[in-house]
Formats: structure tokens, sequence, C-alpha cells
């Protein structure tokens, strides 16, 4: 047989799949030949499938070697580097090709490959649009193309590129996913589903299309639905490991954290490096109160994943939680990757670490995250001005009449707007760690913010002179907050203490939940206190004039239980079972407040408990202050 029909018998069996005659014909040909280049070419796509990368990428190289022009045989070189994790070695193949053929849309788009590979997305995406400068309807470069851009979250480019390739084909599946993707992640959330609706007609065994319909519809809050729709994923792939985490996360928002718990081991049975499962069940494991066994969880996470920040942050929150101040604190600091770009990019030399001496300079401490948070942290001014540093306070501007009261030393000026020249400056959040703080050196002076006079006397005479137990009272947080839902509680149980004699219940609840009155029965008598009362721009300061006026408040985990605490009023502070970290562990007091007292959750859900013990001390204060012996 001569040497051209034996390539082509080799040529026919690699198509027909009889590899065991096209490895003995290619053997036979090369002991005569050494030098055909066809014949390492076929060896070496002969030891590609056999899995044999190796010797493959031996024969394309004696194959390049032979014929440095070819092409292909740079082309087989660069895929079996990239195959074997050599990225920067395929992407000089690649080049070399472009070299010899400029316009090579194969090259261009395994170019492309290589770069991503290499965390290049930028160029990636360039040599994709070159590859579609030449053939526009190349479904690969434009669904690959659109991929990279989801990874940028530059998501009006993905939908762009998405959509040029289902012009091209309608029907195509990883182009619908993609376009479901890029909507989702422009928060167009009915055209999300309607893309993945589109992709389950067309494909109706797609756990893809299932699992990200699940993810929309849990968005949605179509907690059900989106159950079925994870199931459906699974039930078509048992081991896709995604299908379980983003199930153990809507069971999770259900508030059925067994079942969560159960979903997370299953992702991670199925990839036991799947370090986002991890994390999630930590925060599952946080949430049952097992907090110990979540700091465990997140480790493992971390460990697989150091830049998974999610579970660096959580693991801080839960070292927080249990008074491990000192690693909680430091780990803490992580949130500062997710903060605005003023903290992150601002002169990062004049970023005040706690020891450089700030005596006689200017230091701006900017508030960070909720109204709450910042008046719990604003007593920090206070010990820059100890410091013999002059404290620039930055805060929302509503919160800004409010903070004047905390010492006049501290100039409060507004986040919003240019700030003025400083010398150092320290997100609000990082001073805890900065200033080295323990549960023993908390700064607790009491009260840190105080009321103005005017409003203090106009408030109390509203209130007028009426007799009985002044009981100011805020039952739900912001409704838009991951976990205001957990830390609100309904109104029912409150207006239990209506009917404890010698108590007035005065409402300090304003926005969300304030709907909840009207469905209260009349014979529960909660006053409120009109139009005005806090309608201003300035937050909170109506709130604290009639606190000052009040015996006494019990509030929910919102920014009303800091303002009380901060003003050194009585305050009762109600806890779901799991708490915010602030609130520490098993204690029914606060080392950040004084003044306030601390009921808890003896068990997820049950209010009805821990309401009994406020109505029945409630009481005893009712009584002794009606006998002129309130303490």
């Amino acid at each position: 047989m001569s040497p051209s029909r034996i390539l082509q018998q080799i040529a026919q069996d690699l198509g027909g799949g009889n590899i065991v005659r096209a490895e003995r014909l290619c053997t036979q040909l090369l002991s005569d030949q050494v030098l055909s280049f066809d014949a390492h070419c076929f060896l070496g796509v002969i030891r590609e499938r056999q899995g044999r990368l190796d010797e493959s990428l031996h024969a394309f190289r004696r194959a390049s070697e032979i014929n440095p022009q070819s092409s292909d045989a740079l082309m087989g070189c660069g895929r079996l580097l990239d195959r074997t994790g050599h990225h920067q070695k395929a992407l000089e193949c690649y080049e070399k090709i472009l070299v010899i053929d400029a316009r090579s849309v194969g090259a261009l788009n395994r170019r492309a490959l290589a770069l991503h590979k290499l965390g290049r997305v930028r160029e990636a995406i360039a040599s994709y649009t070159e590859a579609l400068g030449i053939e526009p309807t190349s479904m690969a470069a434009l669904c690959n193309r659109g991929t990279m851009y989801l990874e940028l979250n530059s998501f009006e480019a993905a939908l762009d590129s998405f959509d040029q390739a289902l012009k091209s084909s309608p029907d195509y599946v990883q182009a619908l996913n993609g376009r479901g993707n890029a909507l989702r992640g422009l928060g167009r959330l009915a055209e999300a589903l309607d893309a993945y609706d589109e992709l389950i007609r067309v494909s109706p065994d797609s756990a893809e299309g299932h699992c990200n319909r699940g993810i929309i519809l849990t968005r949605l809050k179509q907690f059900d639905e989106a159950l079925r729709s994870f199931d459906k994923a699974i039930a078509v792939r048992p081991l896709f490991s995604q299908a379980w985490n983003n199930k153990g996360n809507l069971l999770h928002d259900m508030g059925k954290l067994e079942e969560a718990l159960s979903c997370f081991d299953t992702a991670i049975q199925i990839n036991n490096k799947y370090a986002e499962a991890l994390s999630n069940r930590g925060r599952v494991l946080r949430g049952m109160g097992r907090v110990t066994d979540a700091v465990r969880s997140y480790n493992a996470a971390i460990a697989l994943a150091p830049g998974l920040g999610e579970a660096s942050l959580n693991k801080a929150l839960c070292l927080l939680l249990m008074g491990q101040y000192e690693e909680g604190w430091k780990l803490y600091e992580k949130r500062r990757a997710n903060l605005p770009r003023m903290f992150r990019e601002a002169d990062r030399a004049k970023l005040w670490d706690g020891e450089a001496k700030i005596r006689g300079k200017n230091i701006l401490l900017c508030a960070e995250q909720g109204l709450g948070d910042t008046i719990q942290f604003s007593r920090y001014g206070k010990l820059a001005e100890e410091r013999d540093g002059r404290a620039i306070l930055a805060v929302h501007p509503r919160l800004m009449r409010l903070l004047r009261g905390l010492n006049p030393k501290i100039k409060v000026v507004d986040l919003e707007q240019p700030l003025p020249e400083f010398d150092y400056y320290i997100p609000l959040m990082s001073m805890p760690f900065a200033c080295k703080t323990t549960l023993e050196n908390i700064p607790t002076s009491a009260p840190h913010l105080h009321p103005e006079d005017e409003l203090v006397w106009i408030w109390g005479k509203n209130l007028g002179q009426k007799n009985g137990l002044k009981v100011g009272i805020c039952w739900q947080g912001n409704r838009s907050s991951a976990d205001g839902a957990q830390r609100s509680i309904p109104l029912e149980h409150f207006a239990r203490l209506a009917s404890i004699q010698e108590v007035r219940l005065i409402s300090l609840q304003k926005g969300d939940g304030v709907e909840q009155l009207r469905r209260i029965s009349e014979s529960a008598m909660i006053e409120t206190l009109g139009s005005q009362f806090d309608a201003g721009p300035d937050a909170f300061i109506d709130t604290a004039a009639v606190m000052a006026n009040l015996d006494l408040v019990i509030t929910s985990d919102t920014a009303i239980a800091h303002l009380a605490g901060a003003l050194g009023c009585r305050t009762w502070l109600v806890l779901p079972f799991s708490a915010d970290w602030r609130w520490l562990m098993h204690r029914s007091e606060s080392p950040w407040y004084p003044t306030m007292r601390i009921f808890r959750q003896a068990s997820a859900g049950d209010w009805v408990s821990v309401f009994d013990a406020i109505v029945k001390e409630v009481d005893q204060l009712a009584r002794a202050n009606s006998s002129n012996a309130f303490p």
C-alpha cells in the first residue's frame, strides 16, 4: 500500500472510529517515513483520543518542526497545551498561526479561550470581536464573548452579543441561557424569566434552564414555583451541584433551615471543592444557632477560595457574635473591598490604622452602612478627640442634625457633599479594629447623644400629663433589608401590652409597618404621634425628643434600638433566635448600651413566649409606677 493510500486509510479509520488500525498504520508509515508530516499529525490525533496527551503534544510538535508554516500542527500544539494547563504557551501557538493567517477564525477563537484562561478577559473579548469581524454569525464567538461580558458585569454588552446570536439561530440553547443571565444581571427579571421559559420550551431537559428559572422566581418571591423549578433541574441532572446549592438558598429564605442544610450537604458531597456551598452552609448553621459549626464551614470555604469575600465576612460576623473581638474585627476589615470607591481608593497613605499619631490632625470618620450602624459607632468620634485629633464625622445628611448633639468639638458633615480637607480618614466601622476594641473597653459613656431641649419640651407637652407608664414601641425595620423580615415582630404581640392597666403604648414606628395599626383592635389603644412626627428631612429628631419623655422603649432590632440606647433611655430590645452579631449570644444585657435589656426568642419564630415575659415585667413596672415607686 502506497504512503498516500495509507494516509487515506488512516483518515477513514479515524472517521469510522477504528483507532486500533489507524494507530497500526500510522506507526507502520512512520517506521518507513520518519519525516511524514501527515503521519505525525494523525498520530497526534490518535494519541489525543487515547488520552495520552503528552505523546499527542510531542507528535504535533514534531509535525510543526517538519512544516513550521502549518497552521494545523500549531493548532494541535495549542489545543494540547491548553488541555494540559499551559495556556501561555498555547497562546504563543495561536499567535504564530495568526502571523501565518491573520484571518484564521479558529485561531482567533482559540486565542480568546487561552486569554480567558490567563485572566485577560478584556483581551479575550477583543479577540472574539476580531473573529466576528471576519465571521459575523459565529455562534461560538458570539456566545463566548457574551459569557465573558457577563464575567465583567457588562450586562448590556452581553445581552447584545447573545441577541446577535439569536438573530441567526433563535433556538440556540447557549444563547437563550446567556440572554436570561444578562437580563437577570440588569434586574429585568420578568424578561429573564421569559428567556428561561423559551429555553425550556426549546430544550425541556435543560437543567441549567430550570435552575436559572428557579433563581429568578426566588428573587421574585415566588418560592413554591421556584422550588418546583429547582426540583425539575435536579430530576433532570441529579448530580447538578449548583441546583442543590440554589435550592438550599431558597429553603433558607423560606426559613426551612434543616432542609436547606441537607441541600448544601448534598451539593458538597457531589463537589467537595464547592466553596460557595460551604459558605452558604455556614450561613444556615449560623441561623440554627450552631455558630462554631458555621465557623468551621466558613473556614473550609475560605481554604478552597481565599478570595470568597462573603465567607470571610460571615466568619467575621460569627466571631464578633461570639465576642472574639480581636480576630473578628480584623477579619471584618474584609468588608472594605465592597465599600464605595471612595473608601477603597482614597489616598491610601491617609488611611488611619490606629497607630499613627493624630494629635492636632484632622481625622475623617466616614459612615458606611445603615442609620442604626452610624448611631452606634458615632461614639468613636469621641475616641478620636481623646487622642487629641480633630474628628470630622461624615454621615448621611438625614443624620447630621441628630449627631451634632454628639460633641461640640466633633464636626459633622454631609457625606454626599465635597468633603473638607483631612489628614487621615477611616471608615466608621473600622474604628473598633483601629482602636483595638474588646468587650472590656467598648466606649460606653451613656448617653452619647442628646435630644434638643426645645423639642423635648414640645413633645412633652404634646404627650400630656395623662397618668400611666409611657412605653414607646417599634416593631418593624426596613422591609428591603436582607434580614428585615426576621428582625421584625408582628404588632399584635406588642398590642398585648395595651391590656395592662396604667400603661400607655406610644407608637414610634415610621414607614414600613405602620399599616399594621389598622389591623389592631380598637381596644388595644396605641397612641400615634401625628403626621408631623419626624416628617422633616432630619431623621429621628422628634423621636429622640419623644424618647426623653418616655418611661420605657420596647423595640425590635432597628435603628430605634440604637437611638434609645445612645440617648441612655431605659430600653428593652426584643431579638429573634438568630440575632445580629452586635448583641452577642445568650446575654440579657448589651456592653454597647448600659441602659439596655435584651429579650430573646428561645426558639425560632416563637414570639409568644418572649412577650409572655415582657407582659409580666411591664405589668410589674406599671404597678410600681402607679405607686410612685418606679425606679
